[in-house]
């Protein structure tokens, strides 16, 4: 059975992401866009990394810029994300103002209401395929401890379930331990 590129968009789809928008920008030249690739990369320094396709809008935008944010949307977000999302959406800080940011320093605004955001300085930018990673160094960050995120899992925008177990670097159990796999 020969592997296509929808095959592993499919396989892509079994990995659970948070949802979140990058803003980037000043002015009529100021976007935004929904982003489910997002990592934290290193804690010391604080640095992330974002992944957008090569050939959009923002990715374009951020090629020229210093500094960006990335809102992390709460469950009850999804048409944040699903509007982000959609190419024929307007650009511009007028469409922003109407959903709602906040100044997040440095002359970037977050979105207002984002159970987590974080101001970025571009450190690395590397092309990989049909998509660029952008690496920014944090310079600012708040956080809603209270708010539940938006997450993405086979192509449908969810709610975060019912935890299972703690992750081991938090909290380790005796059975994992002793577990006999």
């Amino acid at each position: 059975m020969a592997n296509t590129p929808g095959d592993f968009r499919a396989w892509a789809g079994h990995w659970a992401s948070g949802v979140g928008v990058v803003v980037a920008g000043a002015g009529e030249e100021m976007r935004a866009a929904t982003i489910t690739a997002f990592v934290p990369v290193s804690f010391e320094p604080p640095l992330i990394a974002i992944c957008l396709s090569r050939s959009g809008r923002m990715s374009e935008l951020l090629r020229g810029v210093a500094r960006w944010s990335v809102s992390a949307l709460g469950a009850d977000d999804y048409r944040l994300a699903r509007h982000f999302a959609h190419p024929a959406r307007l650009t511009g800080s007028a469409e922003l103002q109407r959903v709602g940011i906040v100044d997040a320093g440095e002359g970037v605004v977050a979105l207002e209401g984002a159970s987590a955001w974080l101001v970025c300085a571009r450190e690395s930018m590397l092309d990989l395929g049909d998509h660029s990673m952008f690496v920014g160094r944090v310079t600012q960050y708040a956080r809603d401890p209270e708010k539940a995120p938006l997450i993405v899992w086979r192509g449908a925008l969810r709610r975060l379930g019912e935890a299972a177990a703690p992750a081991s670097w938090t909290a380790l159990a005796a059975d994992d331990l002793n577990a006999d796999w």
